[in-house]
């Protein structure tokens, strides 16, 4: 039986890091924590996972193994003695710690521009601060860094941090927008605005250039509580948006909670949407909503210009994606912006 994707959970770092950046077969994965091998499985697929003897039976593996195990039946789970088996794992990829993969030489921000669409083009209005994390000239999707973060149960902690760097690192570009995502766990923590507030003073920022855009909605705990820190976040000048907005829980109800200034049409939306009708009709619908209601609606994942002039004619006259600008290094959005 072969094998092409092969996980392995060992707390013992495989040779010298710096080897890693000459082997690009993604053969083998390797995995400090089984926590990070659990949120790998969220998004990809592995055929073969071998758990080294030293935590094997620890009760947290143990836990994540059973789950593992009813979840995906497919996949052949061993115990394996990391010694005897070094010679045989040299082709891999290596995940560790969750903390190493915050390091700031490990986790950076670019930004993304929004745009408004017009007859001529399109006119830069603001920028989305975006996480990337790059290990040894491994890049990790944030998607699977932030699950990894959730399975260890420090999501809040390392989702604050990187709100608090993207306000640090963002540049404020005239009267250019700033929007940092949020995820519900972090915008329910107590002293969430006296803390953000309390970073942009040290950074001679103001609010009122900040949209807190709230992703994975599907989290949200305290209706109540949510709609409590959108009216504190709005008085104090933010801005709120709601990302991916058309999937996942009741965004409708989201929209009469926070009352926000932005609606992000999810991208899943664009695929297809010169040939599908129904998607058609549906961002013509939302784009109607947000009208009426005076939000401004973002179309997301607009990648080339069949695109942006179908939406120009569903009076669309917002939107971010590839067709635009690709996340930017902070010097590459200076240069554009000027």
């Amino acid at each position: 039986m072969s094998f092409s994707q092969i996980g392995v959970i060992s707390q013992n770092t495989p040779r010298e890091l710096y080897e890693l950046s000459i082997h690009k077969e993604n053969e083998i994965l390797w995995f400090y924590e089984i926590e990070s091998c659990f949120a790998y499985l969220l998004y990809k697929n592995l055929d073969l996972i071998l758990i080294d003897n030293d935590i094997f039976n620890k009760e947290s593996v143990v836990k994540y193994v059973k789950t593992i195990q009813q979840m995906y039946p497919h996949i052949l789970l061993k115990n394996i003695n990391y010694s005897s088996s070094y010679d045989l794992l040299n082709k891999k990829v290596y995940i560790p710690k969750l903390e190493d993969l915050f390091l700031p030489k490990h986790h950076s921000t670019v930004f993304q521009p929004i745009v408004k669409i017009n007859n001529n083009g399109y006119d830069i209005i603001g920028f989305e601060c975006l996480s990337r994390f790059n290990y040894y000239e491994q890049l990790l999707g944030p998607d699977f860094v932030f699950s990894y973060a959730q399975e260890s149960l420090e999501l809040q902690k390392y989702d604050e941090l990187s709100l608090h760097r993207s306000i640090i690192r963002a540049p404020f570009i005239n009267n250019k927008l700033v929007f940092i995502n949020v995820r519900p766990i972090t915008l329910n923590a107590p002293n969430f605005e006296e803390n953000l507030l309390s970073i942009l003073n040290d950074n001679n920022k103001a609010p009122e250039q900040i949209v807190i855009e709230l992703t994975e909605q599907n989290c949200i705990f305290s209706e109540k509580l949510l709609k409590n820190k959108c009216n504190n976040l709005k008085k104090l000048g933010f801005k709120i948006a709601i990302d991916d907005f058309g999937v996942g829980i009741s965004n409708l109800g989201l929209v009469e909670l926070m009352c926000p200034d932005f609606i992000k049409i999810s991208g899943k939306f664009v695929n297809e949407l010169l040939t599908d009708a129904t998607k058609q009709k549906i961002i013509c619908n939302i784009l109607e909503l947000c009208q009426s209601l005076g939000i401004k609606a973002i179309v997301e994942n607009i990648e080339n210009e069949e695109q942006k002039l179908l939406l120009h004619k569903l009076n669309a006259h917002y939107a971010q994606g590839f067709f635009f600008s690709k996340p930017l290094q902070i010097e590459e959005l200076l240069l554009i912006s000027s």
